[in-house]
């Protein structure tokens, strides 16, 4: 999925759930995607869905202004322009607002879990836990990226830290230093440095951590 200048949004790839019909949005501020669903979140605050299993989700008063959109395997969350998050759950046709989450700046999803940055550097996590995904205890962070089982965290300093599943070696960011950006895939976390290097750790599958010679 693709966001354009004017607002507009593109799509290609698998559409069996019509996750790619969205030539009609317009005024497109963000975007995400889930397995098999696509979400925008729209210049107005309000929020459009393309795909499976959201079709009946119900809106409430407190889901506008609407300025962050994470999508996660089945759930989508959304942050609001006060800080305050909503998500949805599996099977679920409602928002559920994460109550203790205030003053979140950033927010990130994995298959099953969520992932928020709060103002102060802190992140804060929920969802499934059974990788220590949730293990997010860090300080100084700048921004935050969710893979499948794994959760990575950019610290102020420029080093990174990262908690859950490790067995593709996608935690293993213990080093890194001079990184202005990260980004986490399925099993897989890449590194953004200053000199506009890239650096890769975790599943090598299709050659998506090789990318000693790309320079951005």
């Amino acid at each position: 999925v693709g966001l354009k200048h004017d607002g507009t949004v593109v799509a290609t790839g698998n559409n069996l759930s019509f996750q790619c019909q969205v030539g009609g949005w317009r005024d497109i501020a963000a975007i995400a995607a889930g397995n098999s669903f696509t979400v925008g979140i729209k210049k107005d605050g309000s929020y459009v869905i393309a795909g499976d299993g959201f079709r009946s989700l119900r809106s409430i008063p407190d889901v506008r202004n609407l300025t962050a959109v994470a999508a996660g395997s089945w759930h989508i969350t959304v942050r609001r322009r006060d800080g305050r998050v909503f998500t949805t759950y599996p099977g679920s046709n409602s928002w559920h607002q994460l109550e203790n989450w205030r003053e979140i700046t950033a927010i990130a999803a994995g298959a099953g879990h969520v992932v928020g940055l709060r103002g102060n550097g802190v992140p804060v996590a929920v969802g499934d836990n059974t990788y220590g995904q949730r293990f997010v205890e860090w300080t100084g962070v700048t921004d935050i990226a969710a893979g499948s089982n794994h959760t990575v965290g950019l610290r102020q300093n420029g080093t990174v830290a990262a908690a859950g599943d490790n067995r593709a070696g996608q935690c293993n960011v213990i080093g890194w230093t001079g990184i202005t950006a990260i980004a986490a895939g399925h099993s897989h976390t890449v590194g953004l440095k200053k000199d506009g290097t890239l650096v890769a750790v975790g599943g090598r599958a299709s050659g998506c951590c090789d990318v000693e010679k790309l320079l951005l």
